[in-house]
């Protein structure tokens, strides 16, 4: 019971904080506070999830995405990688927010392996990309999950390799506009909202999951919340 109302408190504090705090200022101290957080570890899976569900509701954000050791990985995400999106972007006359969530979204913030270990933030694989005519991407082969046939496969796949944030953004660019395949994305730059940018994604042919319109624009809020003032 005092592990429930810890929770219930901490929970109404992040929310308050929250509707107040944007951008990198989450909360006052960038993270959700200990009282939380012990409640969070003792609770009941039920109670976590609604926990969950109550601060999503409010932010936009996951509360484990609030956890101190989980905003500081998101923080070096913000100062390495999206800056580097952005302008990018803004060069390109692509709508950065939408740039920014795709690439949440293909990454997880940045801590997938391919992202952490190899600066593809937006899964390119290798072929898509190895004539970009500046400095060459490397290659390495990992495995994926796409969708076929109505099912979700485990493939192996050769995908490109990036030496900084700022030669992926650079490469992601030219894929989609000046490479082999940006046929299939034109449009993009005509793209008046977010939605209808990640639609001409998908209809070109950029991810299988059906669900990837909604699954990119459901990060649109958030990444327009934390990263406002590198957005404006």
């Amino acid at each position: 019971r005092a592990n429930l109302s810890a929770l219930k408190t901490g929970v109404a504090l992040a929310q308050t904080v929250l509707r107040f705090a944007g951008g990198a200022k989450i909360a006052v101290d960038g993270s959700v506070g200990d009282q939380t957080q012990r409640a969070l570890a003792s609770a009941s899976p039920d109670i976590r999830e609604q926990a969950k569900i109550a601060v999503k509701a409010v932010t936009g954000l996951n509360i484990d995405d609030l956890i101190p050791a989980v905003v500081e990985k998101l923080n070096d995400f913000g100062r390495e990688v999206v800056p580097a999106l952005i302008t990018a972007a803004k060069s390109a006359g692509l709508i950065p927010e939408a740039v920014v969530a795709q690439v949440v979204l293909e990454s997880g913030w940045g801590q997938s392996q391919l992202a952490r270990q190899y600066h593809n933030y937006g899964g390119l694989k290798y072929n898509s990309v190895s004539s970009f005519p500046g400095k060459k991407p490397g290659s390495t082969q990992m495995r994926t999950t796409e969708f076929i046939a109505g099912n979700n496969v485990s493939v192996s796949a050769g995908f490109a390799t990036f030496d900084s944030p700022r030669h992926f953004a650079e490469v992601y660019v030219w894929y989609l506009l000046s490479g082999g395949s940006s046929y299939r994305y034109r449009g993009i730059q005509r793209a008046a909202t977010t939605k209808e940018y990640f639609e001409i994604l998908k209809k070109g042919g950029y991810a299988t999951d059906p669900e990837y319109v909604s699954k990119s624009e459901a990060l649109v809020a958030s990444v327009k919340m934390r990263y406002r003032d590198m957005l404006a």
